[in-house]
């Protein structure tokens, strides 16, 4: 069998399908948000794309998108996604990828750790 690798995958477009087309009022979710839906604890669209991944032999890698990014254009979606923060602080969707998406461990409603 031959794995596959995803690359540039997150959880911005969760809950696009409840919108227009036209993407107004769409915001992404935030990272707690990210962090409680990929760790189990809040389902949107069944386990969703990022725990399917991990459960599944198919997939060998998931690359986030993104660890962190300067995000000049000061981006929702892209700050949102972030794993760590500007000064390197791991953020909740950064402690559920970091912790395999055990909720336990991921702490997903306590914002920033600095430990």
């Amino acid at each position: 069998m031959r794995q596959l690798w995803v690359t540039e995958t997150n959880c911005n477009w969760e809950g696009y399908h409840k919108i227009d087309k036209i993407k107004t009022d769409f915001n992404a979710p935030t990272s707690e948000e990210s962090c409680n839906r990929i760790t189990g604890q809040e389902e949107i669209m069944g386990i969703g794309s990022i725990a399917y991944m991990v459960q599944n032999d198919v997939f060998e890698r998931i690359a986030w998108w993104n660890t962190w990014n300067f995000n000049k254009e000061n981006r929702e979606m892209t700050t949102n996604a972030r794993m760590v923060d500007d000064e390197g602080h791991v953020l909740p969707i950064g402690r559920a990828l970091l912790s395999k998406l055990n909720s336990e461990l991921a702490n997903c409603d306590e914002g920033l750790q600095y430990e």
